[in-house]
């Protein structure tokens, strides 16, 4: 079973709350698509997939871009005693992955630029840039490259027929 997970909570604080009729639009959009749509007052995917996992002891799949990758990455995790690592470590406890689709170099430059991450470097192929070619500085770039061996994220290069979509 697919579904869309929408946090309700703003993507940056400058870009305050989020309206009613905003999610009420980005959900008949995403219902436009053929899944449904849980929509989450919490931005954290941890959050999400513990909510998800009270229903199914099936394995959880995100699918995400790039630039959402490196937000959970970059998220200090204040709320959580352990930060960074407690919140990565609950994230992929519970039977999760995040299935990573490729962006546009430009796209990833320019958000990559406007959060204002210089440590994350990248090799582009074709114009595209997958999650394999993505390298933050050390030492997150140990935790990310274990991320990626040990399959708890796994790189997302389409056949071709499939559209990257922007998150």
């Amino acid at each position: 079973m697919g579904l869309f997970c929408l946090s309700a909570a703003p993507g940056r604080q400058e870009d305050g709350p989020v309206t009613a009729e905003e999610i009420v639009s980005h959900v008949v959009d995403l219902q436009k698509l053929g899944y449904g749509v849980l929509v989450f007052r919490a931005p954290e995917l941890y959050t999400m997939s513990a909510f998800v996992n009270r229903y199914t002891n099936s394995r959880i799949h995100f699918a995400i871009g790039l630039t959402v990758l490196v937000k959970v990455l970059e998220d200090n995790y204040n709320n959580l005693a352990g930060s960074l690592l407690e919140g990565i470590a609950r994230l992929f406890s519970q039977n999760v992955r995040m299935s990573v689709y490729p962006m546009k170099a430009e796209d990833v430059e320019q958000r990559v630029k406007s959060a204002g991450l210089a440590e994350w470097h990248w090799q582009a192929t074709d114009g595209m840039v997958h999650a394999d070619k993505l390298y933050p500085d050390a030492p997150l770039g140990h935790l990310y490259q274990y991320l990626l061996s040990s399959g708890f994220i796994l790189v997302g290069k389409p056949s071709g027929n499939e559209a990257a979509v922007a998150s």
